[in-house]
């Protein structure tokens, strides 16, 4: 059994995933991450979003596995072999749907490793990312789903068992993604009428979900429009949202 110290948390894992994620040859953050209390958990559906001023929001929600063993899996293929389960949230998956079908880069991230140990021997190695999985949420139909996945990165979404490639979750994908999306100019995010579509976009994709909206602060909204992104992504998405651009080649 794995202690009370011993336990991974989201917030260790996602600190040392940020920090190694911006030592990454070709990317360059602008601005900190803010990184969520746990007490905002159950209303928001991101922890983290990477901004790139050349064209991008990506959008990172990190999920800690829980340890199986000995624990009948919903896949055959599984069986008898250790492997780490991820429960999917219902509301928040649709939401995360809903952004990433809008044009935006979602995620979720979820590490091979369950135990602060772990996570320690894989940040002085490096490799925090190369140790992780990253499933976009329109690979999982919307309704209430888990995700199972063994040290192999064999992935696995259920109810009724579908296979996930590797090639679909490594780290290496995950990259080649953020670098095709900072090509593609119709997301940047300092184009002044590509932002207030996205805020237009999230307000949209919340009302659809039936959220409670009678509370925003629309002062949040009077700054500016990237102001109400980032009340929004904390509000409603369980979103960070951090400055990234491609790095200068140059320098």
């Amino acid at each position: 059994m794995i202690g009370q110290f011993d336990r991974l948390t989201e917030f260790s894992y996602s600190y040392a995933f940020i920090e190694q994620f911006s030592r990454i040859n070709g990317f360059q953050f602008t601005a900190a991450p803010f990184l969520p209390s746990l007490v905002l958990e159950n209303k928001l559906a991101f922890d983290v979003s990477l901004a790139s001023r050349n064209g991008m929001l990506l959008f990172l929600q990190f999920k800690i596995p829980s340890l199986r063993q000995g624990i009948r899996p919903c896949t055959p293929e599984l069986h008898g072999v250790t492997h780490f389960k991820v429960q999917l949230q219902d509301v928040q998956h649709r939401l995360l749907r809903n952004l990433q079908a809008s044009g935006q880069a979602v995620f979720y991230a979820s590490p091979l490793f369950n135990e602060h140990l772990q996570l320690s021997t894989a940040y002085e190695r490096g490799r925090v990312l190369q140790e992780s999985i990253f499933i976009s949420p329109l690979r999982v139909p919307a309704g209430r789903h888990s995700i199972v996945y063994d040290i192999h990165k064999n992935c696995y979404f259920c109810s009724e068992p579908q296979r996930i490639p590797l090639t679909e979750i490594g780290y290496e994908s995950f990259l080649s993604k953020i670098e095709n999306q900072l090509i593609d100019k119709s997301a940047n995010v300092y184009d002044r009428d590509i932002v207030f579509r996205l805020l237009g976009n999230m307000r949209d994709i919340i009302r659809i979900s039936q959220l409670d909206t009678d509370r925003l602060d629309e002062t949040k909204f009077s700054d500016s429009p990237i102001s109400g992104i980032l009340y929004l992504a904390r509000k409603y998405f369980k979103c960070q949202v951090i400055f990234v651009k491609q790095s200068d080649p140059s320098i």
